[in-house]
């Protein structure tokens, strides 16, 4: 996926056969609604039929909801003891986003709909009664499904914030909320013998970073408000007469001996880097002509963009970029078949729905200098900016914390 507009076209066109042509889209995926970004068509509307045309891939929580109603299924058929599932909790600030709904397994895309449909989305999406522990109203035809799958909405710190002490303090407490549905959720689970897995995201570092750089006070403040709510997590999962009651706040210590069966995983899914407003590339002009579409900016997709090239210009594109200093100095430049045969996207082959995605090269960061688009690079000639997406160590490594009681 380079990058939240995914660049993609259905279907052969003829000549004369302009009525039922489909253009080349911009697929803009981080959005209530998968849309083309310039028309702002739904993506059914410009020739994607459902949620699997545009991300290919089965989410892993649709393999595990199937298996679950499976089983269940099975036993009430063979009148057996049910097998106890695991019920799946999402909190964060998108759920009720088309991306959202899919990674969740695409269970149910309307409060009240009483549906599972795994492909095909449903326009008047309404998402802001369907919290954490409230039922679906008709879920006659598949009454399981709520069983399954629980969504609990936070808040995310306003952009015209970011940097000031409001920013911080709100971000803090966003994520605490997010805590407490956690643990609400879990001690929910607790009561009724269910097991969970309760996957909470805030987005406060990377929105902090990406609008101050790393170093900035305000990025450290947030982390270490986040750091200071996973150890009350952790010490309230120790407790479970706490968490059972609800007081999530009590400074008496707790000595594990009656805590519950939990583990906490902390993880993230990139670092960041600093970029000054001295490392912001824009692309040259004789480079620019040779192309259809590139793929860059400022926050990430700059440090790996993608050149889609004019029909036939591909060997031209690649000797003026070798012929300038400071692309080929600052810029690894592949074909998208030599990333590939990196396993720059991963040990498996690439699928040919998506390959299209990509264009024709990749030009990899090899330091700080980032691709960013024209208007960028005049908004942010003062402000430095944090980006990621290229393979320096800052932004590969991240942290994996394992919290368990044995």
């Amino acid at each position: 996926m380079p990058g939240w507009r995914l660049r993609d076209k259905k279907g052969c066109d003829y000549p004369g056969n302009d009525d039922n042509a489909k253009p080349p889209v911009q697929l803009l995926v981080l959005s209530d609604h998968i849309r083309d970004a310039r028309s702002g068509k739904l993506a059914k509307d410009v020739g994607f039929d459902s949620w699997d045309e545009v991300f290919v891939e089965v989410p892993w929580a649709r393999k595990l909801t199937k298996q679950q109603l499976g089983r269940m299924a099975h036993s009430t058929e063979t009148k057996q003891q049910p097998m106890p599932c695991r019920k799946l909790i999402y909190i964060n600030a998108y759920n009720g986003d088309d991306y959202q709904q899919w990674s969740q397994g695409g269970i149910c895309t309307s409060p009240t709909s009483g549906c599972v449909d795994n492909n095909h989305r449903h326009d008047a999406t309404d998402f802001s009664s369907w919290q954490m522990g409230e039922q679906e109203k008709d879920a006659s035809s598949h009454k399981h499904s709520t069983t399954l799958f629980e969504t609990a909405k936070i808040e995310e710190t306003a952009y015209d914030t970011l940097g000031d002490p409001q920013g911080g303090t709100d971000a803090i407490a966003f994520f605490r909320h997010g805590v407490n549905a956690a643990l609400n959720a879990v001690a929910k689970a607790e009561q009724s013998g269910a097991s969970t897995f309760t996957y909470l995201y805030t987005a406060h570092p990377d929105r902090h970073m990406h609008a101050l750089g790393v170093e900035h006070e305000g990025v450290s403040n947030v982390v270490k408000g986040i750091e200071r709510e996973i150890e009350r997590l952790w010490k309230v999962l120790g407790d479970r007469v706490g968490l059972l009651s609800g007081d999530y706040d009590s400074d008496e210590p707790t000595n594990g001996e009656d805590s519950i069966d939990a583990t906490v995983l902390v993880t993230a899914d990139h670092g960041h880097v600093t970029v000054h407003p001295e490392d912001m590339i824009t692309l040259p002009e004789n480079i620019i002509e040779l192309l259809e579409y590139a793929n860059v900016g400022v926050h990430g997709t700059g440090r790996h963009g993608y050149l889609h090239c004019r029909s036939g210009l591909q060997s031209t594109l690649k000797s003026r970029w070798h012929s300038n200093t400071v692309l080929s100095e600052h810029f690894l430049l592949l074909t998208v078949e030599e990333a590939i045969e990196c396993r720059l996207f991963g040990p498996e082959c690439m699928r040919l729905e998506v390959r299209p995605r990509l264009g024709d090269f990749v030009s990899i960061s090899v330091g700080r200098k980032t691709l960013v688009t024209p208007m960028e690079s005049e908004r942010y000639n003062e402000q430095c900016q944090g980006a990621h997406g290229s393979l320096l160590p800052e932004e590969m490594n991240i942290p994996f914390i394992l919290l368990n009681r044995y």
